[in-house]
């Protein structure tokens, strides 16, 4: 049973074909830790009552910022807000290896191509494992390393480091990090930084 206040079409096609049963309406535990329940409260303002062995939350997720004073203030870009900067900036520091990288490494090509912008991938990781092959491997249609793939490849033309951060001075724009090969201490200059270090989940949405 799913039990939703907003569902996409598509899932909705889904959830008919598996003969699924949909709550439109605001959720809220009841009850008790030991017996809880979901109360669901329609448009209509009725609330219908489900006892289930399992619950899954899934209301999505956004991305989380270390608890850092002046960070607010100072200001950061997300996987979300550096999709909608409308004016490519002069230099962009990404704290974070992943897919947020690598898709704005991918949309900025054609500006680091042309020189109009700087952009820095920090991460602890040298490389990236794309999951969504492991099936293909699991069967031996790929070998073991086929879905990895180095890093300073995936972000190029752009810069990678491979470190660890160990300050951010928000009042001068840098970031201190350390080398993993050698230990060496780099300040990083940026225009704008972008956090993506990972999500946290959206448990208010619905």
């Amino acid at each position: 049973m799913i039990d939703v206040h907003l569902l996409p079409a598509d899932l909705v096609d889904v959830a008919d074909a598996y003969g699924w049963q949909i709550r439109h309406g605001d959720a809220a535990f009841a009850g008790t830790p030991e017996a809880p329940v979901l109360e669901v409260t329609a448009t209509d303002g009725a609330v219908e009552t489900i006892d289930a062995d399992h619950y899954l939350v899934a209301t999505g997720a956004s991305a989380w910022a270390p608890p850092i004073d002046g960070l607010e203030e100072a200001g950061y870009l997300t996987s979300t807000t550096a999709m909608e900067l409308t004016k490519v900036p002069d230099s962009l520091l990404v704290l974070g290896g992943g897919y947020v990288a690598i898709n704005l490494a991918k949309a900025l090509r054609r500006h680091l191509r042309a020189g109009r912008v700087r952009l820095t991938v920090v991460d602890r990781d040298n490389f990236q494992y794309f999951h969504g092959l492991v099936p293909e491997m699991l069967v031996g249609k790929l070998q073991p390393l086929d879905p990895l793939s180095p890093s300073r490849r995936l972000f190029a033309p752009g810069d990678f480091v491979n470190a660890e951060v160990e300050q951010l001075e928000l009042d001068k724009k840098q970031v201190i990090v350390s080398r993993f090969i050698d230990g060496r201490r780099l300040t990083l200059d940026y225009d704008h930084i972008v956090l993506a270090l990972g999500t946290t989940e959206t448990l208010g949405r619905f």
